[in-house]
């Protein structure tokens, strides 16, 4: 894709809604709703999916997936769709994903893991700018215990310029001794 012609979905601000999905495996509902808590302390409306049936590995049928995911992003109250969680899966239902709609119905979208392919469905198949992070259910919380909440924020608002500051250099001294032969 090529870079000029990439959406940029609008930065995210508090009171805006962010829908949390469960496209891979199933949620721990504890740590979900941990996670849903800091988005709405940090001042944002979330919606948490409908409990989806578990079906063998994952959090519902792949068509039931599928369907939680493209309501969230034809929804226009929703500003974000993140996932709650990764492991596998997603990769099952995305190529019945159309990325002209996905393009038509632009959104900010974060996760990792087998989350990952969605992401690049955005950016190269869809032209939208997707961000590789923290998911809510399962390391959204550690954010904040690391020190990097701050940095996430600052990118989901549009920061253009950040940096996370690294405590001490790491420096490989032995190097030189896996080199040299025995």
């Amino acid at each position: 894709m090529d870079a000029a012609r990439l959406i940029r979905p609008s930065a995210l601000r508090p009171g805006d809604r962010v829908a949390v999905v469960t496209p891979s495996g199933p949620v721990d509902d504890e740590r979900l709703a941990r996670g849903a808590g800091l988005l709405e302390e940090l001042g944002f409306r979330v919606s948490l999916p409908e409990p989806l049936e578990p079906w063998r590995i994952f959090a519902g049928r792949d068509d039931a997936r599928r369907r939680q995911l493209l309501d969230a992003f034809a929804d226009p109250d929703v500003r974000a769709v993140w996932c709650a969680r990764g492991g596998y899966g997603i990769n099952r239902f995305l190529p019945e994903v159309d990325p002209g709609w996905l393009r038509r119905h632009a959104k900010l979208c974060i996760g990792f893991s087998d989350a990952t392919a969605l992401l690049q469905l955005l950016v190269h198949g869809a032209g939208v700018a997707a961000l590789h992070g923290p998911m809510v259910a399962m390391d959204l919380f550690a954010q904040r215990e690391a020190g990097t909440l701050d940095h996430l924020l600052a990118i989901l608002g549009g920061a253009d310029a950040w940096r996370v500051p690294v405590p001490r250099a790491i420096v490989a001294e032995c190097i030189g001794l896996a080199l040299q032969a025995p």
